[in-house]
This record gives C-alpha cells, sequence and structure tokens, in this order.
C-alpha cells in the first residue's frame, strides 16, 4: 500500500491521473450533450419552418442535422408525418376545395357561363355541389347541380400536376333543361404553391331534352384548404 502511495505521489502519475480524470467529464459531458431532442415544426410553407425544441436553446445560425424517416410529434411518438399536411407538403392541406371559372361553348352559336363550386377531396376522388350562371343568346340562367373529378393520381402535396375525368350534371332552374357534363381537367399547381391550381378541362356537353351535344373549354382557379 505504501508502494501505490508513494507511486501515486510521482509528477508524472499525478498527471496522468489529472488528465484520464479531465478526459472522463469530457466524455461524460459530450454523451450528455448529444442525447437527442424532440423538435416541433410550428409553421411550414415550403422548405421553409419554425421549429420549436423541447429543450434545448438553439442560437442564431446553428446547424442541425434532421433525419427524414420519422417525425415525433409534441409528446415525443413517431408519426408518420401525413397527418396535417403539408404543406404539406410540402405544403397545404388539400381536403376541401373551391373552384371558380368560366366555361365557352359552341352549340349553333355563343354560350358561356360562369360555374362556382365546393367540394371535398380524398385524394383519388372529389366531389361536391355547383352553382352555374349561364349566358345562351344574350338569355341569361341559372343553374344547379354536382360534379365529380376522378384523378388519375392522388391529389395531395406535393403532387403539382393532377389530370382526372370530370362529371357534373347541372339542372337549368328556369327552361327546366337538364345538363350532362364530361371532361378531362388538368389542375396545375404553378402559381408557387401546393394549395392553388389552374383549372383548364376541354369538355363535352349533352342537354336535354333533344339530347343535343356542344363542345367546351372550361378554365379557371380552384383553390384547395
Amino acid at each position: 500500500m505504501r508502494f501505490v502511495y508513494r507511486l501515486c505521489r510521482l509528477a508524472p502519475v499525478k498527471i496522468l491521473l489529472n488528465f484520464g480524470f479531465i478526459v472522463g467529464c469530457l466524455s461524460f459531458n459530450s454523451k450528455t450533450e448529444a442525447k437527442s431532442d424532440v423538435m416541433i415544426v410550428r409553421k411550414a410553407k415550403g422548405k421553409n419552418a419554425i421549429v420549436q425544441f423541447k429543450t434545448l436553446a438553439p442560437k442564431k445560425g446553428e446547424k442541425f442535422s434532421v433525419s427524414p424517416a420519422k417525425a415525433k410529434g409534441e409528446d415525443g411518438e413517431e408519426s408518420s408525418g401525413d397527418e396535417g399536411d403539408a404543406d404539406s407538403g410540402g405544403g397545404g392541406s388539400r381536403a376541401n376545395t373551391i373552384a371558380l371559372a368560366t366555361n365557352i361553348s359552341v352549340q349553333g352559336g355563343f354560350a358561356m357561363n360562369v360555374s362556382s363550386q365546393f367540394g371535398w377531396n380524398s385524394g383519388g376522388f372529389e366531389i361536391g355541389p355547383v352553382l352555374n350562371l349561364s349566358v345562351t343568346s344574350g338569355t341569361f340562367g341559372l343553374l344547379g347541380g354536382v360534379f365529380a373529378d376522378i384523378n388519375f393520381a392522388e391529389n395531395k402535396a406535393p403532387a403539382s400536376t393532377i389530370i382526372a375525368l370530370g362529371l357534373k350534371a347541372t339542372f337549368d332552374l328556369g327552361s327546366k333543361a337538364f345538363a350532362i357534363t364530361g371532361g378531362l381537367p388538368f389542375k396545375l399547381f404553378v402559381l408557387g404553391n401546393s394549395t392553388t391550381a389552374i383549372r383548364i378541362s376541354p369538355d363535352v356537353i349533352m342537354t336535354f331534352p333533344g339530347a343535343s351535344i356542344s363542345f367546351g373549354l372550361n378554365g379557371g382557379l380552384q383553390v384547395y384548404f
């Protein structure tokens, strides 16, 4: 025991012991600081986001590496990241839609109508009521009905181009005429966000009674929220 005590009093041994103690403390601190934290995304638009850490207090300009595998909720539980979209997203939710469009058709003369519609979007299918104001040879008409879009791809962010089979049935409240419209709408999200699309659709319109057929081009804005 005396030998060990004398050995520990030697200067080189003291230096080694002190050095080992310092390295151990640094290693412990490093492991403590490396402990993962929970990061909550408060707001997001495109590639920009406002985030909040549970315990960490980051400084301006600091950089962090984020794993894209799975996100965590406020309670720290893992989630797929699909809830509340994007947005996302990237991007913004597309659960509901409002569209305002103008349709010009030719049927032995010039005809135009302004249509507005509200609908619900499940991704592959959109449906809802529609209200049209028509102008045919100087005569005004009010039409009500329903529309349905069968999307060929999931209409969810961040998809930028959606092509669909569009169907619409309308009833003229004045003339009592009934019309069925089939089209191929293109929804182009090219306005800098994932919730506003330019809608362009070549249409075929069949009107009853008489089963007369006309062709039209429908174009306007379609907003999702």
